[in-house]
């Protein structure tokens, strides 16, 4: 697991596949990484394994992020069962990231 800062600093270097797996509600009122993140539902197996034979045969790696770090664990399996060759999650998800900005700006305006 990457913490939110590594997380997005290599999301922005290019190099990989950033996959958002947070249900459609929770997407809906905040977005990480607009214009690079894939949306996909964990529950849609067969759209995981078309991006990670594509994140195979393009040799980049697999960024992804959930809502709190806890439903990354699940796809872990899928992940390995279908021969994912490098992946990374962001520790406690999308809520790790917003609790970093906010640390950060509250320690600025001090």
């Amino acid at each position: 697991m990457l913490d939110p800062a590594t997380f997005s600093e290599k999301v922005h270097s290019g190099k990989g596949i950033v996959l958002d797996v947070r249900d459609n509600q929770q997407r809906f009122y905040s977005r990480l990484i607009m214009g690079i993140e894939q949306n996909v539902s964990l529950s849609d197996i067969e759209t995981l394994k078309q991006i990670i034979k594509e994140a195979n045969k393009k040799k980049k790696p697999l960024y992804i992020y959930d809502n709190t770090g806890k439903q990354v664990r699940w796809l872990m399996y899928q992940l390995e069962a279908n021969n994912a060759k490098e992946y990374y999650f962001m520790k406690d998800g999308a809520d790790g990231y917003f609790n970093e900005i906010r640390k950060r700006y509250l320690t600025n305006i001090k």
